[in-house]
């Protein structure tokens, strides 16, 4: 499926269907130790990236740390799409961002031009 397709389909879901912090914790799982993610990277908790020598962590310091990776994306988000933008659209931008980085989403030009200028079906 291209992505455009991808994008758009999820900004058609709704914000109440969408809890981000709740499909973060069940895309990434939960880890008490570090390990290596697909990419090699060392990572704790819910997909949050850090040395290899961390220190396990429980469950809420994972969710305090997850909170904490949150809101850095949602900064970077504002950055991309602007403040205004519909709880749908900053939600999936955000998902986007924690997932691929602030550098990965900022590729998605055109996407980013088409949410800024309130053009959700592309």
């Amino acid at each position: 499926m291209p992505m455009k397709t991808l994008i758009l389909i999820l900004l058609a879901v709704t914000a109440s269907a969408l809890d981000l912090t709740s499909t973060l914790k069940v895309e990434e799982g939960f880890s008490a130790n570090v390990y290596k993610d697909h990419l090699g990277y060392d990572t704790i908790g819910y997909g949050h990236r850090c040395s290899a020598n961390h220190s396990a962590v429980t469950v809420a310091e994972a969710e305090k740390i997850l909170a904490s990776d949150i809101a850095e994306a949602i900064k970077n988000v504002e950055k991309l799409i602007g403040k205004n933008q519909p709880q749908e659209a900053k939600e999936i931008v955000t998902a986007m961002t924690f997932q691929i980085g602030f550098s990965g989403v900022s590729k998605f030009k055109n996407m980013i031009a088409k949410i800024r200028s309130g053009d959700y079906k592309g």
